[in-house]
This record gives structure tokens, C-alpha cells and sequence, in this order.
């Protein structure tokens, strides 16, 4: 785009169309490109996509008013999963995390192979402070600053099928602490983008802190395998955006 490259909007299972309060969007510039990504999954056939994208666009007058411009940021929160004792004795080849990157890299490109690594580098951590399991469930948590400054229009926390719990909590660990967003019971059939119900003023800068949680004990694998970040619904994501009305 003309203004550089930012996410418009996206779609996960469960979600309804985003509609903005009046005087508040997103500027699409003349000559801007929109790229469209989907991801399919498909078990057994592969029906033709009637996938649609509808646009609700300003009026010229609304726009000559003075249009506030809503800031999303994404945040990204180490995903790893090892296998359990069990799963490992079996020999299972793709228990061994180094032997995941490489059938990631294949199906997705080399830059999936970089992914996982990349997460835990973005939180300033190691991989031994993720690939911890307790039982079968494993948990990853991020402090990250706030991007942007204003009032929450909404958050999201995105996982896959793995997914047991999710939480969004803004100033953790200090006596303004306050839970953004609390999964306690993770679907993937649902996730929502989340509208405060009170009016929630945050600061660039600000620290927030992502966690998830996911237990291998939900998804039947034929073949044991090592989960971390990418790209396929066996992989997994501790994914999460939040949108922002600037100030007036």
C-alpha cells in the first residue's frame, strides 16, 4: 500500500464481520493492493471456494469530517510442545524438533524452518524456557509493549486445535493489573474478536502479557510428532492482535 504494509482484517472460525464505531476506519489509499491469504485444510475432498470479502465503505462527507484511523498490532508468543516420555520412547522421528523444522520447511518454504526460533527470540528467552511439558499441557507467556496509544476496540488470541487456555493481561504483576482477555476453555470453533465493555485507555508502551496454553492430550496424532509455531493446523500459534482508537 501507499502507506506501507498492515493487516485490513482477518478471519478464524466463529468470527462475525467487524463493524467500527461512527468516525472510525481503515484508509484505503487510490492505487492500494489488497492481498488476499487463506488457508485450507481439507481431509477428504476439495469443494470449490465461495469465499466472499464484503467492504463497508465511508461516504465522501464522512471522510471530508475527519475519519480517525483504528490501529491493529499483532503479537506473537513462542509456540513449543514436545512430545511426552511415553510418545518419545515409542522412537517416534518426528519427537525430535530438528526433524519438524525440516518437514516444515518443506511444505511451507524455508522461512517456516526460522519461525519457531524467531517467536522466542521476539520474547527474549531460550529455547528451554518453552519446551517444558506438565503432564501433556504446555504453556508459553510473552511480556510485550503496547504499540499504540488509545482506547481497546477489541482483542483476539488465536491457537489451533491443541489449544486448551488463553490470556491477555494488560500491566501484569503490578497493582494495575487488569485481564484483557480469559479463555479458560479454548476452541477453535469460536474465536472472537473480544469488544471491552468498559471503556479501556492503553499507552505505547505499556506492558502486556500473552499466555497459552495447550495440551497434547486433545488431538489424536497417528504419528507422535514435536508441535511449534507454523503455518498448518497440527502446528500451533499463540497468536494475538489488538485494535486501538487513537484519541481524537
Amino acid at each position: 500500500t501507499t502507506g506501507g504494509v498492515y493487516n485490513i482484517d482477518g478471519w478464524a472460525p466463529g468470527q462475525q464481520p467487524t463493524e467500527f464505531p461512527d468516525g472510525v476506519g481503515i484508509y484505503l489509499e487510490s492505487g492500494d493492493v489488497i492481498v488476499n491469504q487463506i488457508h485450507y485444510h481439507f481431509d477428504h475432498e476439495t469443494p470449490p471456494d465461495q469465499s466472499t470479502i464484503v467492504l463497508q465503505t465511508a461516504t465522501p462527507d464522512e471522510v471530508a469530517t475527519g475519519l480517525r484511523r483504528i490501529r491493529g498490532s499483532a503479537y506473537t508468543t513462542p509456540a513449543e510442545m514436545p512430545c511426552t516420555p511415553e510418545e518419545i520412547a515409542t522412537g517416534a522421528p518426528l519427537c525430535d524438533r530438528d526433524a519438524v523444522l525440516v518437514e516444515l520447511a518443506g511444505l511451507y518454504g524455508e522461512t517456516a524452518a526460522y519461525l519457531p526460533d524467531s517467536m522466542i527470540r521476539g520474547c527474549g528467552g531460550q529455547l528451554s524456557d518453552y519446551d517444558q511439558l506438565d503432564g501433556t499441557v504446555a504453556h508459553s507467556s510473552c511480556d510485550l509493549a503496547a504499540r499504540n496509544t488509545g482506547t481497546i476496540f477489541s482483542v483476539l488470541g488465536h491457537m489451533h486445535e491443541f489449544g486448551a487456555s488463553y490470556r491477555m493481561t494488560l500491566h501484569p504483576d503490578t497493582p494495575d493489573e487488569r485481564v484483557l482477555l480469559d479463555i479458560p476453555v479454548w476452541s477453535f470453533e469460536w474465536q472472537l474478536n473480544y469488544t471491552p465493555v468498559e471503556e479501556i485507555r492503553i499507552e505505547r508502551g505499556d506492558t502486556i502479557r500473552f499466555e497459552c496454553w495447550w495440551d497434547r492430550s486433545l488431538v489424536h496424532l497417528e504419528e507422535p510428532r514435536y508441535v511449534t509455531w507454523n503455518e498448518g493446523t497440527i502446528d500451533e500459534m499463540c497468536y494475538s492482535s489488538i485494535r486501538v482508537i487513537p484519541d481524537p
